[in-house]
């Protein structure tokens, strides 16, 4: 009996040592802004605002059509906003909301303005008319990384209303094993910090110490710290439908194959022949 709970100990202990290992002996990786938004930006938003102008919800039509190499074009500036510059991206949608809120209505039309997520969605559904939802999906998310995860942590996280809310916001942290999207950002041996918390509409997934996953990485602005967090993305099947009440989609890697990866369209596979797959079918604007 003494022997067990010895070598339980030394177990745990030797746990405890390699996770340690991991997170202080690794940087932790993060999105960066750039000192200037990038053309890719500005050219999107610029088309997105024009579109929106002619465009009806309602009807899901517009004045404006796009030919198939604009398309093209709309997809490859939609896929460098978020590969070069997510942070950038970001925080010009929210310095164009907090303009939005301040002037919500048209003064010569008396109608309420579009929103900008509102503007940007209206024109990434004509992208995802031509090459798909998953596609539009895959290169509007910032980061593919294959991640070992290591442990879970709990904070205390405030949100100021008009009562104060108290959550427990959730961290995985991962070393990473592999990038298949996010090299600017990212690199093998780096450690990653992902925040979230979760609830009835956002249930957490589900990780296995030390074991393998391909995981989606986004940027999220927090308003209130106005600071950048990473967050899981959550990769939608359809548009114009709610998402809600699923976790993040994340893809278990046993034995070097990736399971449960159909979202992609191909089945489980080895590890190195599906990165094949990934860039040849998701990154060809690189």
């Amino acid at each position: 009996m003494i022997n067990e709970i010895f070598n339980y100990a030394l177990k745990l202990n030797c746990k405890i040592v390699i996770l340690s290992f991991f997170l202080f002996c690794n940087t932790y990786s993060q999105f960066y802004g750039e000192e200037e938004i990038s053309p890719s930006v500005l050219e999107f938003m610029e088309i997105a605002n024009e579109f929106s102008k002619s465009y009806d919800p309602v009807t899901n039509s517009s004045n404006m059509e796009f030919r198939d190499d604009e398309i093209e074009h709309i997809a490859e500036l939609y896929y460098r906003a978020y590969e070069e510059d997510p942070v950038g991206f970001n925080s010009y949608v929210a310095s164009k909301h907090e303009l939005w809120k301040k002037y919500p209505m048209d003064v010569r039309s008396g109608k309420l303005r579009k929103k900008p997520w509102q503007k940007i969605y209206n024109l990434r559904n004509q992208i995802s008319y031509k090459y798909g939802v998953v596609f539009t999906e895959v290169i509007g998310t910032s980061a593919f990384l294959r991640g070992k995860f290591l442990e879970l942590t709990f904070t205390d996280f405030n949100v100021v209303s008009i009562d104060t809310l108290f959550f427990k916001a959730h961290t995985y942290n991962f070393i990473i094993e592999d990038v298949l999207k996010g090299n600017k950002f990212f690199e093998i041996g780096d450690t990653i910090s992902i925040k979230m918390i979760p609830n009835v509409e956002n249930p957490r997934p589900e990780f296995i110490s030390v074991k393998s996953y391909l995981i989606p990485v986004k940027t999220f602005l927090d308003n209130e710290k106005n600071t950048f967090n990473m967050v899981f993305g959550y990769l939608q099947n359809s548009y114009g439908f709610g998402g809600m009440g699923v976790p993040p989609k994340t893809f278990p890697i046993e034995n070097e194959i990736i399971i449960d990866c159909e979202y992609f369209g191909i089945k489980d596979t080895n590890w190195v022949d599906f990165k094949d797959y990934f860039k040849q079918t998701f990154l060809i604007f690189n």
